[in-house]
């Protein structure tokens, strides 16, 4: 295996939220790297990838250098994330010392939609696939990366139905769920129709699962998708709070706004699709605002799977992340820690003087478990990135040894009579949650 082209994904040191077993064990596929990887392999490298999860750093180095061999590798390290960097600097300083002479860097251009090698990841039985269908938004929420980046032009519908056979092929099973990754999916009833029919005529049955805004999807569209396979929709509502909103910048129509929302989630229900909605605590938040969000949610309870909830974070170095906060501070929130700008680039806030950093987890826990039970969320993880090989008795197993007021959901019954430890393309029953305790990503 001399020179491979070794690809890593940077790790965590702990998972972005609450410390707990589930959260270790998720596995998010960097198809970004992946995508890299897959070109590189058809430009003739021989290609190795590696994700760290959270893995300890020094362990994937010892295992990429027992693999290579240390005269001329090949490494391209991606940091999906700020909150990678520490993790990544433990890992270079292990292979630095280890192989003094270091890699050579590499870093290909990418082609806008490539069909992925997946197997080119020794780990990828464990990973449920991605496929890349569309990039940007520009939708201008105030919180988003990409709120001035265009939306661009949807991936072709049987250009998405020949990855998934490639998949298939490669995974040498049809026992697997898609991701349809899009910053925003936004898909005609034409382009739904073209998937729904592209599948029929391949023989090919799938489930996957998108993340979209609760304006996006019309009716007709909806119902195509659901018929080519969509079984869960992550759903960005944010808040129904109109004043915060209007803070994030995510609709001056705050009316308008939840009424599509209501809508939206009607039809999912009816369709046979589980929604998980985000919710962002956003600087400016108070007991009255995620009041009207609880309230909100409360009355769509019957159309929810889960409820995935969060306080904001400022990622970043520099003039513009110093502006960001600046701006968020004219709402009420302050920086837990002011030299984290520069230490880290990750700056957690207090959002407002009536809910500081510590309240808005605790608020953020509170509120997904009133709306989310332990197989709920099992149900939701199972099905895009908990390990495929990770079943329900093991869950549970897990969960007997956390902290219960850790947890972002309750013990209870599950909202249905799911059952995804082999999840299929045939549609979920739909759920109703039960009562709860009353306050992303």
């Amino acid at each position: 295996m001399n020179n491979k082209t070794v690809l890593v994904s940077a790790g965590l040191l702990a998972p972005k939220k609450t410390d707990h077993m589930a959260a270790r064990r998720h596995r998010y596929l960097n198809y970004g790297l992946l995508t890299l990887g897959t070109i590189l392999a058809r430009k003739g490298y021989p290609v190795q990838m590696l994700h760290g999860g959270f893995c300890a750093p020094d362990v994937v180095a010892e295992r990429l250098l027992r693999d290579c061999s240390q005269d001329s590798p090949l490494l391209l390290l991606s940091l999906p994330s700020f909150i990678s960097i520490p993790w990544a600097r433990l890992f270079l300083e292990t292979v630095k010392r280890e192989c003094p002479t270091g890699p050579a860097g590499i870093e290909p251009s990418a082609s806008k939609f490539i069909q992925l090698d997946y197997a080119l990841d020794q780990d990828f039985p464990d990973f449920q696939p991605s496929i890349e269908v569309s990039r940007g938004c520009g939708m201008g929420c105030r919180f988003c990366e990409e709120r001035l980046a265009p939306l661009g032009q949807i991936r072709a519908a049987d250009d998405v139905v020949s990855a998934v056979a490639a998949a298939f092929d490669i995974y040498n099973t049809t026992s697997i769920n898609f991701y349809f990754e899009a910053s925003f999916f936004l898909a005609t009833e034409r382009w739904a129709a073209q998937l729904a029919e592209g599948s029929k005529k391949s023989g090919l049955r799938f489930a996957w699962r998108c993340e979209t805004r609760v304006d996006a999807l019309t009716t007709p569209a909806l119902r195509r998708l659901a018929e080519a396979g969509l079984r869960v929709v992550d759903l960005g509502l944010e808040s129904a709070s109109p004043r915060q909103l209007l803070r994030m910048k995510k609709s001056g129509n705050s009316q308008l706004y939840l009424r599509r929302a209501s809508e939206l989630l009607r039809q999912c229900r009816d369709n046979g699709i589980w929604t998980k909605v985000n919710v962002l605590l956003y600087p400016g938040e108070t007991p009255e605002t995620l009041a009207e969000t609880t309230d909100w949610l409360d009355k769509h309870r019957e159309c929810i799977k889960g409820v995935s909830v969060a306080p904001i974070v400022v990622y970043g170095h520099g003039d513009e992340a110093r502006r960001d906060l600046e701006e968020l501070a004219l709402l009420g929130a302050s920086a837990v820690d002011s030299t984290s700008l520069e230490s880290s680039g990750v700056t957690h806030l207090h959002l407002s003087p009536s809910i500081d950093y510590e309240s808005s987890w605790a608020l953020s826990r509170h509120l997904s478990r009133m709306f989310m039970t332990h197989r709920d969320y099992y149900d939701l993880k199972k099905f895009s990135y908990f390990s495929r090989r990770y079943t329900y008795p093991q869950f549970l197993r897990d969960m007997g040894h956390a902290s219960q007021e850790l947890l972002p959901f309750r013990s209870g019954p599950p909202s249905g009579d799911s059952d995804t430890d082999s999840p299929t393309a045939t549609a979920p029953q739909r759920h109703q949650l039960a009562s709860g305790p009353t306050t992303r990503r």
